[in-house]
């Protein structure tokens, strides 16, 4: 007979693999709530950083090409490398090279993050309240890192730095006869640029 001591610490709050035996608190519907939210709020977030990379590659190959290309792929990560590929191939100039480097690694970390959102499991916990498991597993449930809607909203604004840091380098790279368009898409310059930069000041022989 399966033990039910696993059962007792958290009780699933999506699908029917445990059972509620309690009503839910209004205060924990509330967290629940916004957990959701904020599931959403990154989902969508992190959609742009993958339209910027989209856009990017249009810029060296036909349009069309590009965007079949892109939609052939599944993977984040070969995606990622695809549009690297390119880009590092067809500029010549050392400081966005430099500056495209940061950008995919960073596309790279955060991509790991927006995993752990994707493939989470939201659970009612006796002391934690709801939370957010990214992989769960019963075997792994008191050592599994656990994110709160606050955290999952810090995310978010992680994918939006990094999807207007990645228009500002196309728009830079490849500017457009429409001014309007051109300063939104470049002015200010975006917080994760100009966070490179410092970097680049204060370590200039860093690579």
């Amino acid at each position: 007979m399966r033990s039910n001591t696993l059962s007792r610490s958290f009780s699933s709050l999506v699908g029917l693999s445990l059972v509620m035996l309690e009503p839910i608190p209004d205060k924990e519907l509330q967290q629940e709530a916004e957990i959701k939210s904020a599931i959403g709020e990154a989902t969508l977030a992190w959609s742009h950083v993958e339209m910027q990379l989209c856009e990017i590659l249009q810029n060296f190959m036909e349009p069309a090409v590009a965007v079949s290309t892109w939609d052939s792929i599944i993977s984040f990560n070969a995606r990622l490398n695809t549009v690297s590929n390119v880009v590092t191939l067809k500029i010549e100039d050392s400081e966005y090279l430099s500056l495209w480097g940061k950008l995919a690694r960073k596309a790279n970390r955060l991509s790991s993050l927006r995993n752990e959102v994707a493939h989470s499991t939201l659970l009612h916990g006796e002391k934690e309240g709801v939370l957010l498991v990214p992989y769960f597993s019963y075997l792994k449930i008191e050592n599994q890192k656990k994110l709160t809607a606050k955290e999952i909203l810090e995310l978010s604004m992680s994918f939006l730095d990094l999807s207007h840091a990645l228009m500002w380098f196309q728009y830079t790279l490849f500017p457009v006869e429409d001014q309007d368009i051109q300063r939104q898409a470049t002015e200010p310059v975006p917080d994760l640029i100009i966070r490179f930069q410092k970097k680049d000041d204060q370590n200039p022989e860093e690579p």
